[in-house]
């Protein structure tokens, strides 16, 4: 399974873009049992909470006060930016907001059961 990040910035134009990258995972110290573990890059962060979003949640169009990341637990959402980029993902999936007075997006949940999330706040 790859797993990606979707992150959403202000591209040159000044208007909200999407960029999917690959998460990298490299050789660790760490070992859980006789296995050795791939980890990501160590981020920085200050605060981390769940949320869970109720079947139906929709934003309008609006800007990250504070770089955060979501890690979906549970359910499906679609995310999209006034340029028009439009992604729907559900578990496992991961997106990363940078913290943009310009950058705007929205976000909806299509699952009927609503959606969990992990978030992780940077600043």
């Amino acid at each position: 399974m790859t797993l990606t990040k979707l992150t959403v910035f202000s591209g040159e134009d000044g208007q909200a873009e999407l960029r999917e990258d690959e998460i990298q995972f490299q050789s660790s110290d760490n070992v859980l049992g006789s296995e050795r573990l791939k980890m990501s890059k160590i981020e920085p962060c200050k605060r981390s909470f769940f949320i869970h979003l109720p079947a139906g949640f929709h934003t309008e169009f609006r800007f990250a006060d504070r770089e955060q990341t979501f890690v979906c637990l549970s359910g499906e959402y679609r995310i999209s930016t006034n340029d028009g980029s439009v992604h729907e993902k559900g578990l496992g999936s991961v997106i990363h907001l940078l913290r943009d007075d310009v950058s705007t997006h929205t976000f909806d949940v299509l699952s009927a059961e609503g959606a969990h999330f992990l978030v992780v706040q940077v600043d």
